[in-house]
């Protein structure tokens, strides 16, 4: 009768539970109301592990920054919805693949080797006219977090506010150089 249970008992524990162990008594009982209880409780923490995973993906895709995880060779293991509209990488396809065999600009590769934490602009993959901000920051085992956004909105007002001082101070200029030609002559 102990062999039998024992016997139950591994399978139980290696995961095939056949009749389970039901009709046990004694310490044999005990041990398989211990063995349920952890199994319930480790599927509860399963679920709630789930739960949670889903609630930061459903986050992260709701964001307008993209973001990445690669691994230490550059490797993509994670990307969120933006990340995949701003860098037209396809989730499916470019999952596991190099971020810099997908996007093949000089400066990022660069940045990719010594990851620092500053930002810089790069052309978007295939409208160069939009201009992308990247943040790669280095964190745990070589892993690199990569935060993208789209400043093309800020980049056009800067280069508005840029030609607007240049022109402001150009007409200012030649009435103010007028002035002081006919102020030298009186």
């Amino acid at each position: 009768a102990q062999l039998l249970q024992l016997y139950r008992l591994e399978r139980v524990l290696s995961g095939t539970r056949l009749d389970g162990m039901d009709d046990a008594r004694g310490v044999w009982w005990q041990l398989s109301a211990r063995i349920d209880t952890l199994e319930t409780n480790a599927t509860k923490r399963k679920n709630q592990y789930l739960r949670l995973l889903r609630e930061v993906r459903q986050s992260t895709d709701a964001l307008e920054d993209g973001g990445l995880i690669l691994n230490s060779k550059h490797e993509i293991q994670w990307l969120n919805a933006a990340a995949s509209r701003l860098l037209e990488l396809n989730p499916a396809k470019d999952l596991g693949r190099r971020l810099d065999n997908l996007i093949r600009y000089p400066d990022l590769v660069k940045k990719l080797a010594v990851p620092g934490g500053e930002t810089m602009t790069i052309p978007a993959p295939q409208d160069p006219a939009r201009q992308i901000s990247v943040q790669i920051i280095p964190y745990g085992g070589g892993q690199s977090l990569v935060i993208v956004r789209d400043i093309t909105h800020q980049v056009i007002l800067e280069r508005t506010r840029r030609d607007f001082v240049a022109n402001a101070s150009h007409e200012l200029r030649s009435p103010l150089a007028r002035l002081r030609m006919a102020l030298e002559l009186m």
